[in-house]
């Protein structure tokens, strides 16, 4: 019977092969190609079946599967697929409930490849247990302090609580780089036994300078590398603190003069200009020394760098810049403009440059693109480094000789577009609640076409493809003030933030997924600076981070290479050709050639469908594994039900209760890129990201950042920053700006002069802002001192003091036109200088107390607009200021006030409602924001401290959407 089967299935196929001609045979072949976009399949990468659970893996390339079963070989020295809560009794197991969303830990950890898994995740969930503790602050009551110690002591602790005491009473003057190194104070004897390592191999590479620069140069521009290199022991961190030369941003100290052009005495030129040294580290590394101007001596350190390097702009490949506190994005606009050798940019912890600026310094880095060296110059500059293989498309291309090659780097950018439409996420995008005319452009698409112009240009002309520079970007992180009353450390910001910082740090970092891949720079691998960053930010647990980058990552491989099911490749020409028959009505009367155009065009449809099944699936995965890493362990749509204003005003067009919701997919109205729903708040206006980024534009303000933003955009007035220097900076002929940057610092200066000598029986003066905010970061200040005004001095070079979201509070002065707004009377009366907006403002109000129309067309209200114009003089006039003499002045002055507190008001009721909505979307108890200091209890590990926040949260939070402060 099996022999008769088999012979008819050979007789069907010698049939379907008979009758056609040579030709036929190789047009129907040459038709049924698989069509662009798609990869043939390999004997090897056959579809295999989904696995049971419902987020079975996709169907991944013949490559991809290599890695992954790298990835499970390694994986099986901790037992295949390790899971957390069998590692530690603080990360509770998942329940398996309908309706019930959990990340998947069936499978492979991407982004740990290579690597011990279990023994990373056991780090991590050590690293969690830590940071679970409380902080040890100075200035704890005696019985305070012994609890927190208690409790250290309960965990098995009680020297790390020891040693955070101990930092306490002992803090270091200078938070050094690489370690707080400092080698113009400490020798290798002084900070090691003689010969305590020497027998260690690894100590003598870095013994010889040539070796240990080439090590160095490899983990360039990784600052995490490079520091975790020198935290092997002090002996180490000595020899790699040799090879760089390192500038003291507190002391000018520098060793510029060895590297300027020598001239021998017949003018000749006996040293030429040029890469003299690989690396130089620009970072404080002496405690600055006490001064009544500090902001204006800041301001004169970065004045003394800048001309510094003019003076060798062509001596350095890799520069990193360490917490210097006037470093802008502009200012690294016209560094990388200023430095043509430049390979490497590092930059971390610089006070102005904070999460936020992400975008920023890619859109910087992509204005300046660079191309390979020219043979003229590679004597001089070629770099002793060789390319790992990992980072060709990063590096324009080289090969491991360092040598350019044009037909690989054209090859990374056809491979990197390909994954760019791959990572859209444009599969069936809902745009139901978006209007049209948002989504007609994007901001991104137009800054890549700007640079493809570019790159088309300079190919034209004959140049090689351009690369760009390495960056590297450790955010400034806000822990807050060191006192036992904070508010709580956030991480992305000073102050209480109003937006999901999970949710928003990984919108950000899908926002710029595609521009960062493009200039080669890494934004989640354990390497990069940023994801250290990130892994350092509060979450619903320790693991949080790193199961959003293996959502992520795992997302971005299933799609890059989807190749379809073997057996779906076997049949679908039968399933086409029977479906063309079917609705042929079984006529036999069709030529054969138009029949095999009809199966032709329909095989590619049905691939076309399937492979978008494909990437469906895995988009769902993602968006499934995305919601479970951000939002915790066990989520249920309905344990979060919405307030009945909340879901009145949102309507049917959202069901926020139904599972699955969160794999939509919307457009963000503030980036203009479409994500999944997970990432925005329940109000679908701008992503968590964006929201983050406004926040951060508007409530920050620690340590006078407005005024030191506003110094140095004050100095860089005017510049080109895609084509200017440094060198115009410091052009004589801008002095003028120079002395505008100059009086800003001292603004600051008084200011923070004006706290530290502050009395609460002082009156109620606002300090001054920068002029030309943005009208609703203005309101944002004013409110922020009206619910928070100091009650004791306080340091604004330690930060200053932390405020809630003051728009989260309702408007309880509502019908008061004096108080309704931010500034009470006293204070703008204090402040109060007379400007054009106020001549503008008296003059309407003449114009309408006169009763004259808007548009003055009479001439003879024309001779009394002039007349009044005269009324500016009344403010220099001595004598008391009666509505009968010199009353105009004060009627300027409180129509101001007056206009000021509507503006207020009017700002106040918008921005409330939208502030409502993020907290409410927090989905967390007491809707507090993620702080590091009052960590979220997992209500599997310890359900009774779950419990007590909920019962806090039904009597404690207030109708208006706002808890209490957390106590």
């Amino acid at each position: 019977m099996a022999k008769s089967k088999n012979s008819r299935q050979k007789g069907r196929k010698n049939t379907t092969q008979k009758g056609e001609s040579s030709a036929q045979a190789a047009r129907r072949a040459t038709q049924l190609e698989l069509p662009e976009g798609y990869q043939k399949l390999s004997p090897n990468n056959g579809g295999s079946s989904s696995s049971g659970h419902p987020r079975g893996n996709g169907k991944l390339s013949n490559e991809s599967k290599k890695t992954q079963d790298s990835a499970s070989s390694a994986g099986k020295l901790s037992h295949s697929y390790p899971k957390p809560w069998e590692m530690s009794k603080l990360y509770g197991a998942p329940t398996d409930k309908p309706g019930t969303l959990n990340f998947n830990y069936d499978r492979p950890w991407v982004s740990l490849e290579g690597k011990h898994v279990k023994y990373e995740l056991a780090t991590a969930l050590e690293k969690g247990r830590r940071e679970m503790l409380p902080a040890v602050f100075p200035d704890y009551m005696p019985e305070q302090k012994q609890e927190v110690r208690n409790q250290y002591e309960r965990s098995g602790l009680l020297k790390l609580f020891e040693a955070r005491d101990s930092c306490n009473k002992n803090a270091p003057k200078v938070p050094g780089f690489l370690g707080g190194i400092n080698p113009d104070m400490i020798s290798i004897e002084d900070t090691t036994q003689v010969g305590a390592n020497d027998a260690n191999p690894f100590i003598g590479f870095l013994t010889q300078i040539d070796l240990a620069r080439e090590i160095v140069n490899l983990l360039h521009p990784s600052v995490r590398d490079i520091t975790a290199l020198t935290f092997t022991c002090k002996q180490a961190g000595q020899y790699v603190d040799r090879i760089m030369e390192r500038w003291d941003y507190t002391t000018g100290k520098n060793f510029a003069d060895v590297y300027l052009p020598k001239f021998g005495n017949d003018g000749g030129e006996i040293k030429r200009a040029g890469v003299r040294s690989d690396i130089l580290v620009i970072t404080p590394t002496s405690p600055k020394p006490p001064s009544r101007t500090p902001y204006l001596d800041d301001f004169g350190r970065t004045l003394h760098i800048i001309k510094v390097m003019v003076s060798i702009p062509q001596s350095f490949r890799h520069v990193v810049l360490d917490r210097l506190p006037f470093l802008d994005v502009n200012m690294v606009g016209l560094v990388i403009s200023s430095m043509p050798n430049l390979e490497s940019l590092a930059i971390s912890r610089c006070d102005l440059l904070d999460v936020a600026k992400l975008p920023a310094l890619i859109k910087i880095i992509k204005e300046h693109p660079r191309t390979p060296y020219n043979k003229g110059k590679a004597k001089a500059l070629r770099t002793s480094n060789a390319v790992e293989s990992e980072n060709v498309g990063e590096n324009g291309g080289q090969n491991s000789n360092g040598n350019s090659s044009a037909d690989d780097s054209r090859s990374t950018e056809d491979e990197d577009q390909t994954s760019s439409n791959d990572t859209s996420l444009l599969t069936e995008p809902d745009t139901s609640l978006i209007s049209t005319d948002t989504a007609a452009t994007s901001v991104g698409d137009e800054d890549q076409t700007g640079i493809d112009v570019t790159a088309a240009t300079m190919e034209a002309e004959g140049n090689a493809p351009i690369h760009y520079i390495r960056l590297d970007f450790s955010p400034f992180f806000f822990r807050g003030p060191n006192t036992c009353e904070r508010l709580g450390s956030f991480g992305v910001t000073y102050n209480e933030p109003t937006f999901h910082t999970p949710k928003a740090v990984v919108a950000l970092m899908m926002q710029c997924w595609d521009d960062a891949d493009t200039i080669g720079m890494d934004l989640m691998s354990d390497s990069s600076s940023f994801f250290s960053f990130v892994r350092r930010l509060p979450g619903w647990n320790c693991l949080w981070s790193l199961k959003a980058r293996d959502a992520m990552l795992s997302f971005k491989r299933e799609t890059s290479g989807i190749v379809l099911p073997e057996d779906f490749q076997r049949t679908v020409e039968r399933t086409a050709r029977s479906e063309i028959i079917a609705e042929n009505h079984g006529s036999s009367r069709v030529a054969q050639s138009a029949f095999l155009d009809q199966v032709t065009t329909r095989v590619v449809k049905l691939r076309k469908e399937k492979h978008d099944e494909i990437k469906k699936e895995a988009q769902n995965r993602f968006c499934d594994d995305l919601m479970a890493a951000t939002s915790g362990n066990d989520f249920r749509p309905s344990d979060y039900p919405l307030p009945n204003s909340i879901a009145f005003y949102l309507g049917n067009a959202e069901n926020h209760n139904a599972f699955g919701y969160w794999r939509r997919q919307y457009l963000c109205q503030g980036c203009k890129k479409l994500l999944p729903r997970v990432l925005f708040a329940i109000e679908l206006d701008d992503c968590w990201g964006c929201k983050m980024v406004a926040f951060v534009r508007d409530m920050e303000s620690s340590d006078l950042r407005r005024w030191k933003q506003s110094a140095i955009g004050y100095y860089l007035k005017g510049l080109d920053i895609k084509k200017g220097s440094l060198t115009d900076v410091i052009d004589p002929a801008r002095d003028r700006h120079l002395t505008a940057a100059l009086g800003a610092a001292k603004v600051a200066d008084s200011i923070w002069l004006k706290f530290m000598n502050f009395s609460p029986t002082d009156p109620v003066v606002y300090p001054l802002e920068p002029p030309n905010l943005h009208r609703n970061t203005a309101a944002y200040s004013r409110y922020r001192w009206k619910h928070n005004w100091p009650e004791q001095a306080f340091d604004y070079r330690e930060g200053g003091p932390q405020h809630e979201d003051p728009f989260k509070h309702p408007n309880s002065d509502w019908e008061d036109t004096e108080l309704c707004g931010g500034e009470p009377p006293e204070s703008f009366n204090a402040n109060f200088r007379w400007s054009e907006e106020a001549s503008t403002t008296l003059f309407e109000e003449y114009i309408r107390r006169n009763g004259l129309a808007k548009q003055i067309t009479d001439p003879e209200a024309q001779k009394r607009i002039a007349a009044a114009k005269d009324w500016e003089k009344i403010r220099r006039l001595t004598g008391p200021k009666d509505y009968s003499k010199n009353g105009m002045w004060h009627l300027g002055r409180d129509l101001r006030r007056y206009y000021q507190n509507q503006g207020d008001k009017s700002i106040h009721a918008l921005i409330h409602g939208r502030v409502e909505k993020c907290i409410w979307s927090f989905n967390t108890p007491m809707l507090r924001p993620f702080d590091l200091d009052h960590p979220i209890p997992d209500k599997r590990v310890d359900y009774e401290a779950w419990e007590e926040l909920k019962e806090r949260e039904i009597w404690e939070l207030v109708p208006a959407g706002h808890s209490r402060r957390w106590l």
